[in-house]
């Protein structure tokens, strides 16, 4: 009778330290919890915080390009040398090619990616309000898929249409003031692109090397094509078709 007594009583023992142990364990996770639950508002309040000033940064940025964009603007308009005049127009439509994409930037969701359908779209009509003269009587056709790419893939292609479109507005049509002018930027397989950039004008003359000539303008599209590790193919009859497939994303 006693020893049953004596091992109930060990029994008690035993459970009731047993449960401090676990209270004592079930007070440490509820604070490993409230730890965990602090460093994840922490955490979220920092993304927030950062995406702010990302934000910001583009928001600056872009107003800081607006400015220039304003001065090469009145500097144009109050240059009578015909040369200069294209020059300036040409650093125009870059710094609007890069202002654009910060604009977007600051305007979407995401700060990492750029919808090119709707970038070149902008992009485009812009380059036609810089040479409004001479792009009057030009039609252009768009055929643009729904291809998203990173910031910096984004500003290499951007940079590369630009120099494209512009080289064709110049060049491809001094021998008559209508004309036809196609871009297309589209996904042949999950990680390829291919971008068109095509005229009826007169074609680019065969002596021209561009990754050995010294035009500025063909020069820059060389160099965009190899940042991009594109391959380029060109054909000059019956206008000019530059046709570069490059990867949608970069290899490192």
């Amino acid at each position: 009778m006693k020893s049953n007594i004596k091992s109930k009583l060990r029994a008690e023992a035993e459970t009731l330290k047993l449960q401090r142990k676990l209270e004592q364990q079930e007070q440490t996770i509820r604070k490993q919890k409230e730890l965990l639950q602090v460093a994840e508002a922490q955490i979220q309040a920092a993304r927030e915080e950062e995406e702010v000033l990302r934000h910001e940064v583009h928001h600056r940025v872009k107003n800081n390009l607006q400015i220039i964009l304003s001065m090469l603007s009145l500097y144009t308009g109050n240059n009578a040398d015909p040369e200069i005049e294209a020059v300036l127009k040409n650093m125009h439509s870059r710094v609007a090619t890069i202002s654009l994409i910060h604009k977007q930037l600051y305007d979407s969701s995401s700060l990492a990616e750029i919808d090119m359908q709707e970038y070149v779209n902008s992009q485009i009509k812009d380059l036609l309000s810089i040479y409004p003269v001479r792009t009057k009587k030009i039609v252009v056709k768009l055929d643009l898929g729904k291809v998203v790419l990173e910031v910096d893939r984004a500003i290499n292609c951007a940079l590369l249409i630009n120099e494209l479109v512009v080289n064709a507005i110049w060049h491809a049509f001094t021998e008559r003031e209508n004309g036809t002018l196609e871009v297309r930027l589209t996904e042949r397989t999950d990680d390829a692109l291919r971008l068109l950039v095509a005229d009826d004008g007169i074609g680019l003359p065969e002596e021209i090397d561009i990754s050995q000539t010294s035009t500025i303008g063909l020069r820059m599209t060389y160099n965009f094509i190899l940042r991009l590790k594109g391959k380029l193919s060109l054909i000059r009859s019956g206008g000019t078709r530059f046709c570069i497939d490059f990867p949608k994303h970069s290899s490192f």
